[in-house]
Protein backbone atom coordinates (compact mmCIF):
# COMPACT_ATOMS: atom_id res chain seq x y z
CA UNK A 1 0.00 0.00 0.00
CA UNK A 2 2.75 2.17 0.93
CA UNK A 3 4.49 1.66 -2.31
CA UNK A 4 1.27 2.84 -4.33
CA UNK A 5 1.03 5.99 -2.75
CA UNK A 6 4.93 6.47 -3.45
CA UNK A 7 4.83 5.65 -7.28
CA UNK A 8 1.21 7.87 -7.11
CA UNK A 9 3.59 10.80 -5.36
CA UNK A 10 6.50 10.36 -7.62
CA UNK A 11 4.55 10.34 -10.85
CA UNK A 12 2.62 13.67 -9.91
CA UNK A 13 5.76 15.51 -8.99
CA UNK A 14 6.75 14.54 -12.50
CA UNK A 15 3.74 15.79 -14.45
CA UNK A 16 3.99 18.93 -12.26
CA UNK A 17 7.90 19.50 -13.24
CA UNK A 18 6.63 18.60 -16.69
CA UNK A 19 4.12 20.59 -17.12
CA UNK A 20 5.87 23.50 -15.47
CA UNK A 21 8.83 23.49 -18.48
CA UNK A 22 6.46 22.75 -20.66
CA UNK A 23 4.46 25.96 -20.22
CA UNK A 24 7.86 27.82 -19.09
CA UNK A 25 9.23 27.66 -23.32
CA UNK A 26 5.78 27.92 -24.98
CA UNK A 27 3.97 31.05 -24.78
CA UNK A 28 3.99 34.12 -22.21
CA UNK A 29 7.36 35.05 -21.01
CA UNK A 30 8.75 37.95 -18.90
CA UNK A 31 12.36 37.63 -19.37
CA UNK A 32 14.69 36.28 -22.54
CA UNK A 33 16.03 33.25 -20.15
CA UNK A 34 12.12 31.96 -20.43
CA UNK A 35 12.33 30.86 -23.73
CA UNK A 36 14.17 28.11 -25.11
CA UNK A 37 14.99 30.31 -28.26
CA UNK A 38 16.66 33.03 -25.79
CA UNK A 39 13.67 35.75 -27.21
CA UNK A 40 11.35 36.91 -25.59
CA UNK A 41 9.42 39.31 -27.51
CA UNK A 42 7.69 41.54 -25.13
CA UNK A 43 4.72 43.48 -25.70
CA UNK A 44 4.73 45.23 -22.66
CA UNK A 45 7.44 45.37 -20.03
CA UNK A 46 6.46 42.63 -18.23
CA UNK A 47 4.84 40.09 -20.59
CA UNK A 48 5.87 38.63 -23.56
CA UNK A 49 5.90 36.21 -26.17
CA UNK A 50 8.20 33.27 -27.01
CA UNK A 51 9.76 33.38 -30.16
CA UNK A 52 10.78 30.45 -32.05
CA UNK A 53 14.15 28.96 -32.49
CA UNK A 54 14.03 29.57 -35.63
CA UNK A 55 13.47 32.87 -37.99
CA UNK A 56 13.11 34.45 -40.78
CA UNK A 57 15.69 36.65 -42.13
CA UNK A 58 15.51 40.44 -41.61
CA UNK A 59 12.55 40.49 -39.08
CA UNK A 60 12.98 41.99 -35.45
CA UNK A 61 11.30 41.84 -32.20
CA UNK A 62 8.58 44.48 -31.40
CA UNK A 63 10.84 45.87 -28.72
CA UNK A 64 13.91 45.58 -31.27
CA UNK A 65 16.70 43.97 -29.04
CA UNK A 66 16.85 41.11 -31.64
CA UNK A 67 16.96 40.47 -34.97
CA UNK A 68 16.93 37.44 -37.01
CA UNK A 69 20.31 36.44 -39.14
CA UNK A 70 20.82 35.44 -42.69
CA UNK A 71 21.06 32.08 -40.70
CA UNK A 72 17.81 32.02 -39.54
CA UNK A 73 18.77 32.71 -36.05
CA UNK A 74 18.16 35.36 -33.52
CA UNK A 75 21.33 37.67 -32.21
CA UNK A 76 21.01 40.52 -30.16
CA UNK A 77 20.24 43.47 -31.66
CA UNK A 78 24.05 45.77 -32.60
CA UNK A 79 24.64 49.26 -30.83
CA UNK A 80 26.02 52.00 -32.57
CA UNK A 81 29.40 51.79 -33.53
CA UNK A 82 29.39 48.02 -33.83
CA UNK A 83 30.18 45.67 -37.40
CA UNK A 84 27.17 45.05 -39.29
CA UNK A 85 26.33 44.23 -43.01
CA UNK A 86 22.88 45.02 -43.31
CA UNK A 87 20.11 47.90 -41.36
CA UNK A 88 17.79 45.77 -39.97
CA UNK A 89 20.81 44.37 -37.88
CA UNK A 90 21.21 47.97 -35.57
CA UNK A 91 19.19 48.49 -32.37
CA UNK A 92 16.51 50.55 -33.71
CA UNK A 93 15.72 53.11 -30.79
CA UNK A 94 12.27 53.31 -29.85
CA UNK A 95 9.35 54.23 -27.60
CA UNK A 96 8.78 51.09 -26.15
CA UNK A 97 7.83 51.91 -22.04
CA UNK A 98 8.56 55.41 -22.44
CA UNK A 99 5.25 58.02 -21.72
CA UNK A 100 7.77 61.35 -22.80
CA UNK A 101 8.99 60.00 -25.77
CA UNK A 102 7.80 62.36 -27.92
CA UNK A 103 9.76 65.61 -26.77
CA UNK A 104 12.63 63.38 -26.96
CA UNK A 105 14.64 62.70 -30.42
CA UNK A 106 13.80 58.88 -30.20
CA UNK A 107 10.99 58.87 -32.99
CA UNK A 108 13.18 61.13 -35.13
CA UNK A 109 16.27 59.01 -34.89
CA UNK A 110 16.79 56.22 -37.79
CA UNK A 111 19.49 53.16 -37.20
CA UNK A 112 21.36 52.30 -39.91
CA UNK A 113 24.48 50.30 -41.19
CA UNK A 114 27.01 52.90 -42.90
CA UNK A 115 30.28 51.46 -44.22
CA UNK A 116 29.63 48.12 -41.76
CA UNK A 117 29.16 49.47 -38.80
CA UNK A 118 25.65 51.19 -37.04
CA UNK A 119 25.26 54.66 -36.88
CA UNK A 120 21.79 56.86 -35.42
CA UNK A 121 20.62 59.82 -37.65
CA UNK A 122 18.41 62.28 -35.91
CA UNK A 123 16.05 63.76 -38.40
CA UNK A 124 15.28 67.56 -37.33
CA UNK A 125 11.99 68.01 -35.62
CA UNK A 126 9.21 69.49 -37.09
CA UNK A 127 8.51 72.11 -34.46
CA UNK A 128 12.41 73.44 -34.42
CA UNK A 129 12.06 73.94 -38.52
CA UNK A 130 9.23 76.56 -37.35
CA UNK A 131 11.07 78.18 -34.45
CA UNK A 132 9.32 76.43 -31.88
CA UNK A 133 9.51 73.94 -29.40
CA UNK A 134 8.14 70.04 -29.00
CA UNK A 135 6.68 69.94 -25.49
CA UNK A 136 3.77 67.89 -23.62
CA UNK A 137 0.55 68.68 -24.29
CA UNK A 138 -1.13 70.82 -21.22
CA UNK A 139 -3.85 68.06 -20.66
CA UNK A 140 -0.85 65.73 -20.41
CA UNK A 141 -0.23 66.77 -16.58
CA UNK A 142 -1.78 66.72 -13.55
CA UNK A 143 -1.27 68.71 -10.21
CA UNK A 144 -0.39 66.92 -7.08
CA UNK A 145 -0.95 67.87 -3.37
CA UNK A 146 1.88 69.88 -2.91
CA UNK A 147 1.02 71.53 -6.03
CA UNK A 148 4.05 70.10 -8.48
CA UNK A 149 3.67 69.32 -12.23
CA UNK A 150 3.05 65.74 -12.70
CA UNK A 151 3.15 63.73 -15.96
CA UNK A 152 0.14 61.78 -16.77
CA UNK A 153 0.76 57.92 -15.53
CA UNK A 154 -1.02 56.24 -18.58
CA UNK A 155 0.02 53.89 -19.65
CA UNK A 156 0.22 54.99 -23.44
CA UNK A 157 2.41 57.58 -25.37
CA UNK A 158 1.93 61.05 -24.16
CA UNK A 159 0.88 63.42 -26.89
CA UNK A 160 2.70 66.33 -27.51
CA UNK A 161 2.78 70.01 -29.40
CA UNK A 162 4.51 72.27 -31.06
CA UNK A 163 4.55 75.75 -28.76
CA UNK A 164 6.30 78.90 -28.57
CA UNK A 165 7.88 77.96 -25.60
CA UNK A 166 11.17 79.98 -24.08
CA UNK A 167 10.00 83.48 -25.75
CA UNK A 168 9.03 84.69 -22.13
CA UNK A 169 5.65 84.82 -23.27
CA UNK A 170 3.03 82.31 -21.94
CA UNK A 171 0.39 81.14 -24.95
CA UNK A 172 -2.45 80.30 -23.11
CA UNK A 173 -3.87 77.78 -25.85
CA UNK A 174 -0.55 75.83 -25.77
CA UNK A 175 1.65 76.85 -22.59
CA UNK A 176 1.16 76.13 -18.77
CA UNK A 177 3.10 76.04 -16.01
CA UNK A 178 3.64 72.37 -16.40
CA UNK A 179 4.74 71.81 -19.94
CA UNK A 180 6.52 75.73 -20.36
CA UNK A 181 7.64 76.89 -16.73
CA UNK A 182 10.31 79.28 -18.49
CA UNK A 183 7.33 81.32 -19.60
CA UNK A 184 4.30 80.76 -17.34
CA UNK A 185 5.71 81.35 -13.83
Amino acid sequence: MKMRYWLYGALMVALVFVAGCTALNSGECNDNKDCDSGVCNHVKADLGMCEGASCTPGTTTDNNNFFCSEKGAWEPSKKEGEYCTSDYECYQPTCFMKPDCEITPIPRTRAACRYNACVYQVEDDSCAKEGLKRVLAKDQFTINLFGNCVESSEQAVLSSICAPCGNNVCDNETESECNCPEDCK
